[in-house]
C-alpha cells in the first residue's frame, strides 16, 4: 500500500560512458567497492553487473 505523500522516482538510465567509468574504477582497485558505490549512488548489485560487463569486454 502506498503512502499519500510518497513520490515515485524515475528510473535511472546509465549511459555507456558512465558504465565505462565505473568499470574502469573497479579494475583499478584503488578504492573499495563500498566507496565506489557511494560515490556513484549505486547498489552493490548494480556495481557488480557494471564491473562484470567491463571485465568481459
Amino acid at each position: 500500500m502506498r503512502r499519500k505523500n510518497a513520490k515515485m522516482t524515475k528510473r535511472r538510465k546509465f549511459s555507456d560512458q558512465f558504465k565505462a567509468n565505473v568499470g574502469l574504477e573497479a579494475l583499478r582497485a584503488d578504492r573499495t567497492i563500498q566507496k565506489i558505490d557511494a560515490k556513484h549512488r549505486l547498489h552493490s548489485t548494480q556495481f557488480s553487473m557494471l564491473s562484470n560487463c567491463c571485465q568481459s569486454s
